[in-house]
Formats: C-alpha cells, sequence, structure tokens
C-alpha cells in the first residue's frame, strides 16, 4: 500500500476535443491512509488514455483504482463520449465492477471532487453512501452499478440508469438519466425515480 496512492473517485469530462481526468485521492495521515480527508489530482490528454497516463506521470505515487467508488461523469461524455469511455474502463481490469456511475449537473466532475478540500471530506465517498441509501434514489442503485450498466450495454435494448448530482452547500443526488440503445437520452425527475424503483 505504501508504493500506492487510494483513488476513492474518478472525474472525466470532455471539453474543446479534449478530456480531463480527475483523481480524489484519500489523504495520508503520517503515513497512513484515512478516509476521512481527500487531495485531487487532474490532467488533460486528446484521448482518455492520454489524459489518465499524463495524469499518473504527475502523481507521486501508482494510482491504485481497485477502491475506485465513484465514476463521474460530466454532460458532455454522456452525451457524446459514454460508449468510449465505458470500453476504456471496461477493459482496465483495475477498476471494481460494484463502482457506481454519477453525471453531474452543475459543476465539473474536477470542480466537484475539489470540493473536498472546503469540505474536509471525501466527496465520492459521501456520493457513495447516498445512492445507497437515501430512501429516494435507494431503488436504482443496482441500475447505476458498473457491473450491470456493462451488461446493459452489451445488450443493445438495455436501458442504464445515471444518478445526477448537483451541489449547492452540500451534494444532492436526485434527478438520473435514463439511456437507451447509443443516443435515446430522457431526464427522469426525483417522482419518476421513485416509479422506477417498483421495477
Amino acid at each position: 500500500v505504501e508504493e500506492y496512492s487510494i483513488i476513492s473517485g474518478i472525474g472525466v469530462s470532455y471539453e474543446n476535443d479534449e478530456y480531463e481526468v480527475t483523481f480524489e485521492i484519500y489523504k495520508e495521515n503520517n503515513g497512513e491512509t484515512t478516509n476521512l480527508t481527500a487531495i485531487t489530482k487532474s490532467a488533460k490528454g486528446r484521448t482518455l488514455s492520454h489524459a489518465i497516463s499524463n495524469l499518473s506521470k504527475i502523481m507521486y505515487k501508482q494510482p491504485y483504482l481497485n477502491h475506485c467508488l465513484i465514476l463521474l461523469f460530466d454532460k458532455n461524455i454522456m452525451e457524446q463520449k459514454l460508449d468510449e469511455t465505458l470500453n476504456y474502463f471496461i477493459h482496465d481490469v483495475r477498476i471494481r465492477s460494484s463502482c457506481y456511475l454519477i453525471v453531474s449537473e452543475d459543476l465539473t466532475p474536477k470542480e466537484l471532487l475539489e470540493k473536498s478540500k472546503e469540505l474536509n471530506y471525501v466527496v465520492s465517498y459521501s456520493l457513495y453512501k447516498q445512492i445507497e441509501h437515501k430512501p429516494s434514489i435507494v431503488g436504482i442503485w443496482s441500475k447505476s452499478n458498473f457491473d450491470f450498466i456493462l451488461n446493459e450495454r452489451i445488450d443493445k435494448n438495455g436501458i442504464i440508469i445515471l444518478p445526477t448530482v448537483k451541489y449547492d452547500n452540500d451534494f444532492d443526488i436526485k434527478g438520473a438519466y435514463a439511456i437507451k440503445n447509443e443516443n435515446e437520452i430522457y431526464y427522469l425527475t426525483p417522482e419518476e425515480i421513485l416509479v422506477i424503483q417498483f421495477f
């Protein structure tokens, strides 16, 4: 563990033909990793692979992705680069199949993960707990699970659900996007999510 930086969340955005990848990293305290606080590192690249490679180069330790809880996308990724991005992470054996995919509605993934500095807690861990335990969305947690989404993408008629997060002094997961095939995207209100939970 001493040779690695433990990654709790990964943010991916796409703008001006360029990817930006942000790692939220559990902060070390006297040589011990703690889940109480985090730091972030970011880098850009023309491809997702380039961006992650550039990010790895500026890190003091090798990134350890197997404990990643959240993959956080911006709306450009969801609307333009979802399959390409998912395909990259499908083939990265370091990503655990139990992590969740979320879309950031207002802030970029980098801006959202950097909130850990002022809030003094691990943003991705907070989002992870909210997905699993918030009563209004708890029924869709299995549908935003990475493993479930991969299986649904294999089935061209499958539908995946990506919860959305907004920031207003704190993080709130309310709505979600339902995505069918590769280009049918529907926004779900909190009320509609409540209905979906029973199917």
